[in-house]
């Protein structure tokens, strides 16, 4: 392996390592350790390692906590071949705090162009202020257009309306949630099959609050590729 000096590109294979400085200092706003050029064969890496499994072997060990940004797919995971995504992606999220009224339809993931297939949706819903004389947690919907059919699909609840009481919290009370809301079995999480170039949507319905002081809650929602 060649040298790197200060400023200068040394050769690695086809692409080369620099360790770029400003000549007359100030703050530099790309600094690439290793940048592999394209490569013209036909079976092609980029980089290639043979340390074997250790406690203490690591092909990529990151100890500051840099994001990775990759554009290809991860196809072997724990030497077994992954399909479609590769690893389960998340796309979208949906943090809203101290609502106080249902939410209209709103644009939950824009599925893009080549994203047509299976996406799963989970949600979550948590009073966080309770009424002064009752309320009713709303339910979280969602829609989207199927994609084999081409067919608007819903709206179709993702979790349960909250109706009766809980051991530990009453359905007035700050901390109910979709999981203690019934007796029943809740469903925060369902799985569908959205259409390229086409919106995931969701919205909340069947909010209602009683006295001085309203209620108010809080949604979480996520959106995975499958």
């Amino acid at each position: 392996m060649g040298r790197s000096w200060p400023g200068l590109p040394s050769r690695i294979g086809g692409g080369y390592s620099t360790r770029s400085r400003g000549k007359y200092g100030g703050t530099l706003t790309t600094d690439v350790a290793v940048d592999v050029e394209a490569l013209i064969g036909t079976n092609n890496v980029a980089v290639r390692s043979a340390i074997v499994a250790a406690a203490n072997n690591y092909f990529l060990r990151d100890t500051g906590g840099a994001q990775s940004s990759l554009k290809g797919k991860i196809t072997t995971y724990n030497n077994i071949a992954t399909i479609q995504q590769g690893v389960v992606p998340e796309y979208a999220e949906i943090n809203t705090l101290t609502l106080g009224a249902n939410v209209a339809q709103t644009p939950l993931y824009a599925v893009p162009a080549t994203g047509a297939g299976l996406y799963r949706i989970s949600g979550y819903v948590v009073v966080t202020r309770a009424a002064t004389t009752s309320s009713t947690m709303p339910k979280i919907q969602i829609d989207w257009t199927d994609s084999d059919t081409n067919t608007a699909v819903g709206p179709f609840d993702l979790g349960d309306i909250s109706t009766a009481v809980n051991p530990a919290v009453g359905t007035n009370s700050a901390g109910q949630n979709v999981i203690t809301a019934d007796t029943g079995t809740p469903t925060g999480t369902t799985i569908i099959s959205a259409r390229q170039s086409t919106n995931i949507n969701y919205r909340t319905t069947g909010f209602a609050s009683a006295g001085a002081t309203s209620m108010q809650y809080a949604i979480h929602l996520r959106v995975e590729a499958l």
